[in-house]
């Protein structure tokens, strides 16, 4: 039952944000159109542009493809989010942007007026659908890739997969990097804070559900029961009726992107809504963080679809984007104190800056940003935000006992990185570094979410996104270790 709920959730979150507006869909054979037809077309009339359908020849279904600009050297990629409107959210874009590049865009298959089946329509799925548009339409002129929420983790599988000939690549708030709990976690505070989001569900209910389907149906080997799912026809259908975007979804929630976001070498544009309740501008920091070369803009004011529902600014950010080579790291080391912290029962406290020691006991709603220290110690404490920082310790470098913490980008090394007692710990984009072990547990109890983040220790290295329980006296060096996922 737990199980079943959970997959309700991932399901519901994956489909139910989605745009609901419908566009009327061509089902009759191949489309060629220009603005001399007789049909109006799906995207805008601009001369010379085409609009057509291909059998992409994964499985074998007809794909809705748009081009415009033909003449221009350089192409741009767009890749559309869920939802009915699927390609048209470009419809605003294209114009100014085929002045100058050759432009293509193509409904996803399940989406749009592309076809959909019961097939498993993963992020390495369409990253294949996304080279065989390149293949077929770019070849080999130089490109760049546009990308917005499902659309922007296929471009990260994409980039990370097919690099040669991608100049530049441009994600658009995101979906699907942090790990599903942490997700669902910022969708519900979304809910209850804010009142947006899954409006057409009544919240209360919907809320009690999701927090108990959450929190109870992370069981072990969960990945791997959803993934049986996914990859059985029969299940899609029994489970997901064969939805194409259900299906879509649920792979996508179920998606690692930890070992491709760390070996992307594309300068990446990262342009994320600071008020987006769909994908939280934490995953924005974290892809800021771990890929190589980026630059991240977070928009006021903006939400998840600010290409639809800010178009004016939009335009302009994406022109911005590119050509900007403003690549900043998102780390600089602050300048060296003497300083010592120690807040005991203290709320509402920010800290920055270089400190030799950080020591909480008792405390409500800590943030710790930008900061580099050798320890930080928490005990007893709540809601406490470590963000973009540096722990490096001689024998440990974060201490927990009984305190729920977030990590979010940042490095934490010592003889043991994490020593904890009894606590939740939420890391996302954190590289994990133990000289003797990564994490040890003193007493049973703690439970630590990993989403794309990676670890050393003398005998292993490797990736860590997941759910992890460390019983007492056990160190965990990685995924084999203690697993819950």
């Amino acid at each position: 039952m737990k199980k079943t709920a959970l997959l309700l959730c991932l399901v519901i979150l994956a489909t139910g944000c989605a745009s609901t507006d419908r566009h009327a869909v061509d089902s009759g054979g191949d489309v060629a159109a220009t603005n001399a037809s007789a049909e109006p077309l799906y995207l805008p009339a601009l001369p010379g542009a085409v609009e057509y359908k291909e059998t992409e020849p994964f499985s074998n279904g007809d794909v809705l493809i748009y081009e415009a600009g033909r003449q221009h050297p350089v192409s741009i990629l767009f890749i559309h989010g869920s939802g009915d409107d699927a390609s048209s959210i470009w419809k605003d874009v294209i114009p100014q942007v085929a002045e100058n590049y050759h432009v293509v865009t193509f409904d996803l298959p399940g989406f749009g007026r592309s076809g959909g089946q019961n097939v498993l329509y993963s992020p390495p799925f369409y990253a294949e659908c996304a080279k065989w548009i390149v293949d077929h339409c770019i070849q080999d002129r130089p490109f760049i890739v546009v990308g917005h929420s499902l659309g922007g983790a296929v471009a990260l599988c994409f980039a990370a997969t097919y690099p040669d000939n991608l100049q530049r690549l441009i994600l658009v708030d995101a979906s699907g990097v942090i790990h599903r709990t942490a997700f669902t976690r910022h969708i519900m505070k979304g809910i209850s804070d804010k009142q947006e989001g899954l409006k057409k569900y009544p919240l209360k209910v919907f809320g009690n559900f999701m927090s108990t389907a959450v929190e109870e149906a992370e069981t072990p080997n969960i990945s791997g029961r959803i993934d049986k799912i996914l990859q059985s026809p029969e299940q899609r259908q029994r489970i997901l009726g064969g939805d194409p975007q259900k299906i879509a979804g649920l792979a996508l929630a179920n998606f690692d992107f930890s070992n491709l976001i760390y070996e992307i070498e594309t300068p990446t544009v990262i342009l994320w809504g600071a008020e987006d309740s769909i994908t939280s501008v934490r995953t924005a920091k974290v892809l800021n963080h771990t890929l190589k070369k980026s630059q991240l803009h977070i928009v006021p004011e903006a939400g998840h679809n600010m290409i639809s529902d800010k178009p004016q600014l939009f335009n302009r950010l994406l022109q911005d984007s590119l050509t900007s080579k403003d690549w900043q790291p998102p780390w600089t080391a602050p300048p060296k104190t003497d300083r010592a912290a120690r807040l005991a029962h203290q709320r509402d406290v920010v800290l920055s800056g270089h400190y030799r020691s950080i020591e909480i006991e008792g405390c409500d709603l800590v943030q710790i940003r930008n900061v580099q220290t050798e320890y930080i110690k928490v005990i007893g404490s709540n809601r406490v935000s470590i963000e973009n920082s540096r722990i490096e310790g001689a024998e440990v470098a974060l201490h927990t006992h009984e305190s729920r913490i977030s990590f979010t980008g940042g490095q934490l090394s010592g003889d043991t990185a994490i020593v904890t007692t009894g606590s939740i710990l939420d890391l996302a984009g954190v590289e994990v570094n133990g000289r003797k072990a990564a994490v040890q547990a003193v007493g049973g109890g703690s439970k630590l979410l990993f989403s794309v983040s990676s670890f050393e220790t003398p005998s292993r290295r490797g990736y860590l996104h997941g759910l992890y329980e460390v019983t007492e006296n056990q160190p965990l060096f990685g995924a084999a270790d203690a697993v819950c996922e």
